[in-house]
C-alpha cells in the first residue's frame, strides 16, 4: 500500500452515469427516438457516446474547456453529444435553429466552439462560418456523424472534472434581445438531478417523454438529463404533435410516467376528440411551466386523474420552484414551493425582502443558479444584487411558502 495521501474528491463531479448503468443494467432501455424508432440499451448508448467522444477529440481536437455547438432537431443523439462532451471535459452548446443565420453567426462568434454538429437541413445557416462542422442526417444513415462513431474507438483516458467546471452553454435573449450565453456548471446540474428525484419522483423505473426543444433548458434538463442518472428511459420526439403525444401518454404498453410541457400543449391535447375517453394508466408526473396555467385547464386534467404539476424556472436557474401532483389540487395558480437547495426572495428595487403576499421581483440564490454570462462581465454584474440573482420576473410568496 502507498503512503501517499488520498486525493481530495470533495469538489470532483463524476459523469460516468452511463458507465454505471451499462455495467449493472446493460440491457435496460436508455433512450428511444420516437420519430425514427431507434432504441438504445444503456450498453449501446454508452458505447456510442464514448466512440463519439473519441472521434471529437481525435478529428476535431476537442479538449477540456472547449465548446461543441449543435444545430440540430430533437433526437436522442443530442444526449449522446452531451455525455460525449463531458467525457472530454467539454461543454455542449446547443443552438436555437429558429434564429436567423445572422443571429446564429453572432452566437458562434461569441461562444467560439471547436466544432459545430449540424443537421443537413440547417447547413445553409452556416454559410461563411469557418468553424469545422460535422454533418448529421435525421435517418441515422451512414452520414458523417454516424461514420465518426463507427470508425472511432471509445478508449479515452478519464478527464478530471470539478463541480464548477463548464457543463453547458445555453444562449438566451432574455429581455434585452441580445443573446447571452448562460454558463451551466456541474454544480447546477447536480441540483437538477437531486430535485428531479426529490420533487419530481424520478427513479430508475421512470419513462420520460419530451418534445421540448433540446436547445432550451426545459428540454435539455427537465426530467430528461436526470433520467440517465437514475437509469430510467427517455423517449424523445422531434417536434410537437398533440395527437401523437397524447397517444403515447395513454398507451399502457409504452408506460410513460413523466411528461413536461407548456400550458398550450396541454390545452391542445385536451381539445382532441380522443381526450374524452383517454386514460393515463402509468402517468405519475405531468409538469407544466413557462407560462401561467388557468384553473380551467387544471380542472380539465384533474377530471382525468392528472394533477398538472406547476413549476417555475429559467435558463439561469432551472430548478427554482415546483408543485408536486399531490399538492397541485389544493394550490391552483401557484408556481410551486421552492426547491430544497434554492432560496427565493421577493424584493423591491433595492433588494429588500417584501412581506409575504406582496408582489415584487423574484430573486434567487443557491447552487442551482448560474455564476454568470459568457464573455459578459457587465451583464453578469447587473444580474446580481448582494449575491441574489435578479430574474426580472414578478411574483409573490404566500405565508405557506408557495
Amino acid at each position: 500500500m502507498s503512503d501517499s495521501p488520498a486525493p481530495d474528491l470533495r469538489d470532483n463531479f463524476s459523469v460516468s452515469w452511463l458507465d454505471y448503468h451499462a455495467k449493472y443494467d446493460a440491457e435496460m432501455t436508455a433512450a428511444v427516438d420516437v420519430d425514427t424508432g431507434r432504441r438504445f440499451t444503456y450498453e449501446e448508448f454508452n458505447d456510442r457516446l464514448k466512440r463519439l467522444a473519441a472521434g471529437l477529440k481525435q478529428r476535431f481536437h476537442v479538449e477540456k474547456g472547449d465548446r461543441v455547438a449543435v444545430l440540430a432537431q430533437n433526437s436522442t443523439d443530442i444526449f449522446e453529444m452531451l455525455f460525449a462532451c463531458w467525457e472530454i471535459g467539454a461543454a455542449l452548446m446547443p443552438l436555437n435553429w429558429r434564429l436567423s443565420p445572422r443571429e446564429i453567426g453572432a452566437i458562434l462568434g461569441d461562444g467560439s466552439p471547436a466544432v459545430v454538429i449540424v443537421d443537413e437541413e440547417f447547413s445553409d445557416f452556416l454559410k461563411g462560418v469557418t468553424i469545422p462542422t460535422l454533418r448529421r442526417s435525421r435517418a441515422g444513415d451512414r452520414d458523417e456523424y454516424e461514420a465518426l462513431i463507427g470508425n472511432s474507438r471509445g478508449d479515452l483516458d478519464p478527464v478530471g472534472l470539478t463541480i464548477d467546471d463548464l457543463s453547458t452553454l445555453l444562449y438566451t435573449s432574455g429581455t434585452t434581445g441580445k443573446p447571452k450565453g448562460v454558463i451551466g456548471t456541474f454544480r447546477m446540474m447536480r441540483d437538477t438531478i437531486i430535485h428531479a428525484a426529490l420533487h419530481g419522483e424520478l427513479s430508475g423505473s421512470s419513462k420520460t417523454l419530451t418534445c421540448a426543444p433540446l436547445f432550451h433548458s426545459a428540454g435539455l434538463y427537465g426530467f430528461s438529463m436526470p433520467s440517465f442518472h437514475y437509469g430510467g428511459t427517455l423517449y424523445v420526439m422531434k417536434s410537437w404533435d398533440p395527437a401523437r403525444y397524447l397517444s403515447l401518454l395513454t398507451d399502457a404498453n409504452v408506460g410513460i410516467t413523466h411528461a413536461i410541457g407548456v400550458p398550450i400543449q396541454y390545452s391542445m391535447m385536451a381539445e382532441l376528440p380522443a381526450f374524452e375517453t383517454a386514460t393515463f394508466p402509468s402517468l405519475r408526473v405531468a409538469a407544466v411551466g413557462a407560462a401561467p396555467v388557468t384553473t380551467e385547464l387544471l380542472s380539465t386534467w384533474a377530471e382525468k386523474g392528472v394533477e398538472l404539476a406547476q413549476s417555475y424556472g429559467l435558463t439561469e436557474a432551472f430548478s427554482v420552484a415546483f408543485l408536486p401532483p399531490h399538492r397541485a389540487g389544493s394550490r391552483p395558480g401557484s408556481a410551486g414551493h421552492r426547491m430544497m437547495h434554492t432560496h427565493i426572495k421577493i424584493a423591491d428595487e433595492t433588494g429588500t425582502r417584501l412581506p409575504a403576499g406582496t408582489p415584487g421581483e423574484i430573486l434567487i440564490k443557491g447552487p442551482a443558479v448560474t455564476p454568470g454570462y459568457w464573455n459578459a462581465p457587465d451583464e453578469t454584474a447587473k444580474a446580481f444584487i448582494d449575491g441574489w440573482f435578479k430574474t426580472g420576473d414578478i411574483g409573490r410568496v404566500e405565508a405557506d411558502g408557495t
